[in-house]
């Protein structure tokens, strides 16, 4: 289904934008876009994200393998900032 609306180019600030009707965002899905300047179109299309929703994100983690600390032994050394080599 095309939906065609009318706006302006309106002053935002020191940039200019475009207002965006509502329903035009709610069926992109997303705030998340990219702009393209095609043959003097302007093109604006949702970027679609790969970041589950974070009602999603407990069940995620609980699936998680948790594992014991990672061997750190080469971190257990210092190096000598030379203040003691007089």
């Amino acid at each position: 289904m095309i939906k065609v609306r009318q706006t302006q180019i309106i002053k935002i600030g020191n940039s200019n934008g475009i207002r965006i009707p509502k329903d035009f965002l709610n069926a992109l899905g997303t705030k998340e876009v990219v702009m393209e300047l095609t043959d003097n179109t302007l093109i604006i299309k949702p970027i679609k994200t790969t970041t589950p929703p974070r009602s999603e994100w407990g069940s995620i983690l609980a699936k998680m393998k948790i594992e014991p600390e990672a061997d750190f032994n080469d971190f257990d050394t210092t190096l000598t900032d030379g203040i003691d080599d007089v």
